[in-house]
């Protein structure tokens, strides 16, 4: 994969979308999902810092829990994904200000003595779209997995 390969384009509202890309980063194939915005002075979409990469040794595994968040009724940790030992990527059901939404976000250990995990950049979608976030996984599973 020599260029960034968009997969999928998830519709959040009328300027922002949640975009499932292939990319190479410092040398690494990885599955980037990150939320893109639309400025009213510009035509094209930008990114932004909300986002996420899962390695494609992780994408089936992610897979199976983000169809586990498609289902969940409540409000809680779905399930997370260990990457390396002072990070993981956590799957949950969040709800603020009374919405309810779904969130893939990376977590790292603090370092301190403790050993709290604190958030990092993550990525939130409407409960409605997680669906579509599933099968834009399928999809980046089938073509990374064929890089």
């Amino acid at each position: 994969m020599s260029n960034d390969v968009v997969i999928a384009k998830i519709k959040k509202n009328a300027v922002s979308e949640v975009w499932v890309v292939g990319k190479i980063y410092a040398g690494q194939l990885l599955c980037d999902i990150r939320e893109h915005f639309h400025p009213a002075d510009n035509p094209e979409w930008l990114p932004t810092k909300k986002g996420v990469s899962i390695p494609p040794e992780l994408l089936g595994l992610a897979v199976d829990v983000a169809e586990e968040m498609a289902i969940q009724d409540h409000v809680g940790e779905v399930r997370s994904i260990p990457r390396g030992r002072t990070a993981k990527i956590r799957f949950a059901i969040c709800e603020y200000q009374k919405h309810i939404y779904g969130e893939i976000r990376t977590y790292y250990l603090d370092g301190s003595e403790t050993g709290e995990w604190k958030p990092g950049k993550g990525v939130t979608l409407p409960l409605s779209k997680l669906g579509q976030l599933v099968e834009a996984l399928r999809l980046a599973e089938d073509e990374i997995g064929e890089q």
